[in-house]
Order: C-alpha cells, then structure tokens, then sequence
C-alpha cells in the first residue's frame, strides 16, 4: 500500500514561487520536500533576527550555517517531542509541559525536567 505524500501549498512573493508554511504537518514533513523547493539552501548563524543561542543548536556540525539537512533534524526533533506540532507555527512563548510527547525519550525528559523545576519552584 502506497503512503500519501504531503500536500505542500505555495505562494508567489517576489516573482518567486514558494512553500507555504502554515501547519505543524508542513514542518513535520519537511524531509520530504524537493531540494529544488528549498528557497535557500544554507544560513549563516549570525546576523538574522533568530537568536544566535537557538541556530548554534540547530548547526550541528558547527560551521557557522545552517543547512537544509539541519532544518529538516531540527523539525523531526521538534516535532517528536510535541504532541501537537501546531504549537511550532503558534509562536507562543511558552507551553504547557502536558504538551511533551511522553512516548519520545526526548519528550519524557524535557517533560520530567520541566516538572521538576516547576515543583523546585513551588508551581
């Protein structure tokens, strides 16, 4: 049996036809996208209005820039520790710990470590 593909929705700025990222799915199947898609293949991990402490984490071979296959480790991290992956596109400061996927090792962890501060805290 065949696996459905990502719908992929674009968008035309600049004369330039573009993915359209607006749901936790797109980032969650951002592997399966054509590098041809790509808008920008690299970054420098200086210099953008993303702080410098977050693209360090996500350059993990430490170049100093952040490459496709980055992003695309980056999203899976991202969206295996979260129950909802929709939560990445609400941009909100914070979530709550019910929201760590417990099933992912890194998700259990994050979970028990926020948990422990919360109550080191009085929360």
């Amino acid at each position: 049996m065949a696996t459905k593909k990502h719908s992929w929705n674009y968008e035309n700025i600049g004369g330039s036809t573009r993915v359209k990222i607006t749901t936790g799915a797109d980032i969650a199947h951002l592997e399966e996208l054509d590098i041809k898609k790509w808008t920008v293949l690299s970054c420098p991990t200086t210099g953008l209005n993303i702080d410098e402490k977050s693209l360090k984490y996500i350059d993990s071979n430490n170049d100093g820039r952040i490459h496709v296959s980055e992003v695309i480790s980056a999203s899976k991290w991202l969206t295996g520790i979260l129950k909802d992956a929709n939560l990445l596109i609400k941009c909100a400061d914070s979530i709550d710990i019910e929201q760590f996927n417990q099933e992912n090792a890194d998700g259990k962890k994050l979970y028990n470590s926020a948990k422990q501060i919360l109550e080191n805290l009085g929360k």
